[in-house]
């Protein structure tokens, strides 16, 4: 045979083999990363859906303090107190009784003994809160201290209220709490109903609870329709025990998640699995409602079946919960491994036949390493991807809390100018007064608008900053989180130098490097919250040192923390891309050297940033 034959059958089974080879270690490496970053994006996405549904429950929640807060509920309380409180326990019990009676042995709305409850100024006044948030509320009315009845905007089935569920929760034996009660299907609306439930308080003691109980089926098909129709997987909203509060296309409370999930969300995590679902595998990500898991003083949940009522929450939380068919997340990745056997088959036939022309074949495999290269520069931009997408996530919690109480204040002020008007009470001063207010106000949101708009704007020319202007950027944006949770931050800066870098980029690395020290703060139960920034200069490098008071990172984990997908946090929805992305900013995008290192009562991370003098 000649040479030339036997260098291109050579040339072929090598080619063959390679071709095998890099099929199969591309299928085995593509199975398992695909299968990674949609468990990752999958689970970020729960959680983010899941913050969502929070922020509907936060502003039902704000509007619903609002109308708390008016005078002339505080007025009519203390009016309602006073007359009880006169009476003896047992005079107070009796008429509580006999009223109650009477209301349940009346007819309908129209009834003399009812009316006087349906139209006094206070159920006026909550009609007005009806009117101005139409399609929100069905029934608001109010108790006083003892779960009597005072005002409402329609006939309830009992005039007594303090030996139900909700009332209980709300009082909290005098402390007072927030209750959302996920009451299920309500005849009071004719729809799915969640009751928000406050306690109104004067000089630190209750004086009454406050229901608005909310027809949410409308918000949570916006939440679910949403994301489903981004293509990726579907969204539906759970209760702990399985039911399924919303999907789409299907009756609230029909239907039951698949049973393998169920252990999980009783954990009250977040995270994503691989179960069989009809028959075939699909990934499922799940994420719990926080609300009254982070905060003793919000309460959740219900009883299976009350008067006017069915399918309630047997004291369950919600969670988002994301499926996503196995068979569609691996679609691409075939159709990829394919086309990589039919041109490596056809390059083989082509290596076979020019080989003996050419030396072309030596430079083959750098052109595959080449390639490999540029597939792990995809995979880090996918990942640095996945890490801003949750930074947004946080972004969003963020913006949330910035904006809540200026728009408390402008909701109660306009509600007390609506309501000075309908009681005539309305004066030019009270009036001036109010609309500065709510004008102050606005200005205070559109300044955070302005702090925030700038994180998210592309950064793709360095810019000449100095340091302590980034750190003290980064405190406006997230200041308010600290404060909620009493963590004091304290920035010492020993250099004004200006350096060349790429600020949002750095600005991001910040706030991961603060957001994860809070969090460890609020983990540990730390005594002593404080989170420490020291920025100094030397040796033509800016040092940033940033120490907290969490409890620091045990020896065996402190070596794997910049590692992708490690999170030593996955109990509090960890996604473990943060700091491996400030890494990869700190040392590919800026040129310097992150590291960390406990000290005293915590951890530090120290960033060298090289400079110019500018």
């Amino acid at each position: 045979m000649q040479l030339k034959y036997k260098i291109s059958i050579s040339i072929f089974v090598i080619a063959l083999v390679i071709v095998s080879s890099i099929s199969f270690i591309y299928s085995q490496l593509s199975y398992k990363n695909i299968i990674q970053n949609e468990k990752t994006n999958l689970a970020i996405s729960a959680i983010e859906s899941a913050r969502y549904i929070e922020v509907e429950l936060l502003e039902r929640l704000s509007n619903t303090l609002t109308i708390s807060s008016a005078p002339i509920v505080q007025e009519m309380l203390n009016k309602s107190n006073l007359e009880y409180t006169k009476l003896s326990d047992k005079q107070r019990l009796e008429k509580i009784n006999k009223l109650n009676k009477k209301w349940m042995e009346a007819i309908d709305e129209n009834d003399s003994f009812v009316m006087p409850y349906l139209h006094n100024k206070l159920a006026l006044f909550l009609k007005k809160q009806q009117n101005i948030l139409k399609g929100v509320y069905g029934e608001l009315f109010i108790t006083n201290k003892y779960g009597t009845m005072i005002a409402s905007t329609g006939k309830l089935t009992t005039l007594a209220h303090s030996h139900k569920y909700w009332w209980k929760e709300s009082f909290s034996n005098g402390d007072g709490a927030i209750f959302f009660d996920d009451r299920g299907f309500d005849a009071s609306v004719r729809g799915y109903v969640i009751g928000v439930t406050v306690p109104i308080k004067q000089d630190g003691e209750i004086i009454g609870i406050l229901k608005a109980n909310v027809n949410i089926i409308s918000t949570l098909k916006e939440i679910v329709n949403h994301y489903n129709s981004m293509k990726h997987g579907e969204l539906k909203i759970v209760r702990t025990k399985g039911l399924i509060v919303y999907e789409d296309s299907l009756a609230p409370l029909s239907t039951r998640i698949n049973p393998q999930v169920i252990k999980y969300l009783k954990q009250s995590q977040s995270g994503t699995i691989i179960v069989n679902q009809n028959n075939k595998k699909s990934l499922i990500s799940y994420a719990p409602l926080r609300l009254s898991l982070d905060n003793k003083n919000i309460g959740f949940g219900g009883k299976i079946k009350t008067l006017g009522s069915y399918k309630g929450n047997d004291r369950e939380n919600w969670h988002a919960v994301i499926v996503y068919p196995k068979e569609l997340v691996l679609s691409k990745s075939i159709q990829t491994n394919n086309m990589i056997i039919y041109i490596g088959l056809i390059l083989s036939f082509l290596s076979a036949f020019v080989a003996f022309l050419t030396a072309r074949w030596i430079s083959q495999p750098i052109e595959e390493l080449q390639q490999a290269q540029l597939k792990l520069q995809e995979q880090e931009e996918i990942i640095i991807s996945q890490s801003q997408h949750a930074a947004m996530g946080e972004m969003i919690s963020m913006i949330a809390h910035q904006w809540r109480q200026p728009l408390s204040v402008i909701s109660m002020d306009a509600n007390n100018i609506l309501a000075d008007i309908e009681l005539d009470l309305l004066d030019n001063q009270s009036l001036k007064n109010s609309v500065n207010n709510i004008n102050n106000q606005t200005q205070e949101l559109s300044k955070i608008i302005d702090d925030f708009k700038n994180f998210f704007r592309p950064n793709k020319i360095e810019d000449e900053i100095v340091i302590d202007d980034i750190i003290h950027e980064v405190i406006k944006m997230i200041g308010k989180s600290l404060e909620y949770h009493d963590i004091n931050i304290e920035v010492k800066s020993y250099s004004s130098k200006k350096i060349k870098t790429y600020s949002r980029e750095l600005m991001q690395v910040f706030i991961n490097i603060i957001n994860n020290a809070k969090e460890a703060i609020i983990i540990n139960n730390m005594q002593i919250k404080y989170i420490n920034i020291v920025i100094e200069s030397k040796d033509n490098k800016m040092y940033i040192k940033i120490c907290d008071s969490g409890g620091g990172i045990s020896a065996d984990l402190i070596d794997k923390i910049f590692n992708p997908y490690f999170s030593t946090k996955d109990k509090k929805n960890g996604t473990g891309l943060g700091l491996y992305m400030s890494k990869t900013i700190i040392e590919k995008h800026l040129n310097g050297i992150i590291k960390v290192y406990n000290k005293d009562k915590g951890a530090c991370f120290e960033i060298q940033l090289p400079y110019e003098l500018i």
